[in-house]
């Protein structure tokens, strides 16, 4: 009786060992299947006449895709004048940028943006262009006087918002101002910095005073 026990349990043991074994191989099998190379595919059209018809379509369709982009990026209502007039500055359309400023005036940073492109204007032009240089500091000066104008207050005097700037003054009241460099100078232009004095005083020397715009106050009328 014992000895049939073990015979049955050998058996059993050899009838494991088999398929255990089988099922080792099959999976071996699907694994050496899954690690097949694929072949290569080619990407050249076989007929060039072809290829050139297949590749037209994409390019045109890559760069319309980059010019809505573009417009999206421009004319997005959620771009406010500020973010517009940086992406038209780092694309160097400087009188885009200038003209998207403007739509701020008067406020603070209207003229503080307007000076961060006027000094991007003048850092592209060559040395020998003076009377750009000229010209675009004199903008950057007249902006800075403005700035000081209308913002500049002595201590104790409260800053007017520039919603009251708005009603009580327009651009062509501004005209009739004349900021003079030799009588207002530099050192009370809060918009003006190191380099952009540096740079007025070579072409135009040194000022004979320095003033506040706030002093043309009373011969200021509306």
């Amino acid at each position: 009786m014992l000895l049939l026990i073990l015979i049955l349990v050998a058996v059993l043991i050899g009838l494991v060992v088999y398929v255990l074994k089988k099922d080792q191989q099959r999976r071996h099998i699907a694994m050496a299947e899954q690690e097949q190379i694929l072949p290569r595919v080619s990407l050249q059209a076989t007929d060039p006449v072809q290829s050139k018809i297949v590749e037209l379509p994409i390019a045109q369709s890559i760069t319309a895709q980059q010019d809505e982009l573009n417009r999206d990026e421009l004319n997005c209502d959620e771009l406010n004048w500020k973010e517009r007039c940086k992406i038209f500055r780092n694309k160097k359309q400087f009188q885009q940028a200038l003209a998207a400023a403007q739509e701020a005036w008067p406020q603070w940073q209207s003229y503080e943006q307007t000076a961060i492109t006027l000094r991007s204007m003048i850092k592209e032009l060559e040395s020998s262009e003076k009377e750009k240089m000229d010209t675009l500091l004199h903008t950057l000066y007249r902006k800075a006087s403005e700035a000081s104008f209308f913002y500049d207050r002595a201590v104790g005097q409260t800053t007017p918002r520039w919603q009251t700037i708005a009603q009580t003054t327009t651009k062509h009241d501004l005209e009739k101002l004349s900021f003079a460099w030799q009588s207002l100078g530099y050192r009370e232009l809060k918009l003006l910095t190191a380099t952009d004095v540096k740079n007025m005083i070579k072409l135009w020397g040194e000022p004979d005073h320095h003033l506040s715009a706030r002093s043309l106050a009373d011969t200021y009328q509306h």
